[in-house]
């Protein structure tokens, strides 16, 4: 159920924070729950009617760090998945020299670390 709802553009992650807040409930962990309480309550501050403002589309990008000096923006990807697809292409034919991260934006920009294994050629 929550991985649906993540996924559907029509619920909010104030929907998503509370429905993840109910099935740690759900499955005895209320403690682990009361955790979420901060991060609903700082969504329910920042929420816009939704007929006011659209949310941003992510975007997603792959940022390239030539010899770990130069930084270089690549991009925009339709998915997470094509971005993955292009950096294991630009690892194959540059090698392993440059830094690779992915990097979304839509409101805020986000930077993270490709997980281990995933850039790998056997991965294909």
């Amino acid at each position: 159920m929550l991985t649906d709802l993540m996924h559907d553009p029509c619920i909010s992650d104030l929907d998503v924070l509370r429905a993840a807040q109910a099935l740690l409930i759900e499955d005895g962990l209320p403690n682990t729950a009361a955790i979420l309480d901060g991060a609903i309550a700082a969504r329910k501050c920042a929420a816009v009617p939704a007929d006011q403002a659209a949310p941003a589309k992510l975007k997603h990008y792959l940022l390239v760090v030539v010899g770990d000096a130069e930084p270089k923006l690549l991009g925009t990807f339709d998915s997470d998945e094509d971005r993955l697809e292009a950096a294991r292409g630009y690892r194959k034919y540059h090698g392993d020299e440059d830094g690779l991260y992915r990097l979304d934006a839509n409101e805020a920009v986000t930077i993270r670390a490709f997980a281990g294994g995933e850039l790998d050629a056997l991965t294909w």
